[in-house]
């Protein structure tokens, strides 16, 4: 497994590769979409799925922040039995292969 690229956007890259590295089927929230943004506020990055396994990602950029959206997001899935994880390129790699093993 290679080391985590530097950048929000190279670090996401490297975690979709984790994830298929370890037989996760993942989607990925689009930005892009104005109607995304409206009805998706704080909604994970990722919703990965392996077997009866579910988990949800959000990826922030080194010293990236929660926003209000995604703590509440955050709240709401975990509240509903939901694992969700934040990962940041100084998360260690061993800590995130853990979970996806």
């Amino acid at each position: 497994m290679r080391v985590a690229e530097r950048g929000r956007d190279g670090f996401q890259r490297t975690v979709d590769e984790m994830l298929a590295t370890y037989g996760w089927r993942f989607y990925g929230v689009i930005d892009q979409l104005r109607y995304a943004r409206r009805t998706l506020a704080g909604f994970p990055d990722r919703v990965a799925w392996r077997g009866r396994e579910l988990i949800f990602i959000e990826v922030k950029g080194t010293g990236g922040k929660l926003t209000d959206a995604q703590l509440i997001c955050i709240g709401e899935l975990t509240l509903a039995g939901q694992r969700v994880y934040v990962w940041q390129p100084e998360t260690p790699q061993e800590e995130i292969e853990e979970v996806l093993r």
